[in-house]
């Protein structure tokens, strides 16, 4: 009776052995697939942004029903994303593109810091190609959540214009600074007078 127990405490434990190893396996197995189909997503989204987020849905790496929140944290955490495909992204003229876009602006590690820092991560976060209408419309979904998020608990802007003239004077400078085709670039002393009275007068 003892050698009979102690035969089948060993068919146990093998078993136990196989199906930790068959576990293990399937993660790994898991794992592979998962990262195979993010980088096939990223190689589709860098050829056109809408096949790449059409991608992510029907693989269920994001929701098939997926909110803007859900699409803002995808291009915010998902590296090797072409960041000229996610500024169109961004700026499409849909109300969901819209949506997607301050969702984007809300999900900013930086939005609770500094004005400039805040405005840094999310310039650089994608590239703007076209006119000034994109430009505006971004800095205005980026200024507006700014403020809002900002009004309760203090700011230096009296209003969400003012943040977005803020933001867009900061952007026009930089563009000043490194434009090579420039042979004369703003001084400080000209942005700092040609900056006065933009927070409604102040």
């Amino acid at each position: 009776a003892a050698e009979a127990a102690g035969t089948q405490q060993q068919q146990q434990q093998q078993q136990q052995q196989q199906q930790h190893q068959l576990t293990a396996a399937q993660t790994v197995r898991r794992i592979k697939l998962k990262k195979r189909l993010l980088n096939e997503a990223v190689a589709a989204f860098n050829r056109s942004a809408a096949e790449g987020v059409a991608f992510c849905a029907e693989h269920r790496i994001i929701a098939s029903t997926a909110s803007a929140r859900d699409i803002a944290v995808f291009l915010h955490q998902t590296p090797g994303l072409d960041k000229t495909r996610v500024g169109e992204y961004l700026c499409a003229k849909t109300d969901f593109n819209a949506a997607v876009l301050r969702e984007y602006v809300c999900t900013l590690p930086s939005l609770g810091g500094a004005f400039g820092a805040a405005l840094r991560e999310f310039m650089e976060g994608f590239v703007m190609e076209g006119d000034a209408n994109i430009v505006g419309r971004m800095l205005e979904a980026f200024a507006q959540t700014y403020y809002e998020h900002h009004r309760a608990r203090g700011t230096v802007f009296r209003s969400a214009d003012a943040c977005y003239v803020a933001a867009y004077s900061v952007v026009m400078l930089n563009v000043d600074l490194h434009n090579p085709a420039l042979k004369q670039h703003m001084t400080q002393e000209q942005y700092i007078h040609n900056s006065r009275g933009i927070n409604d007068g102040a």
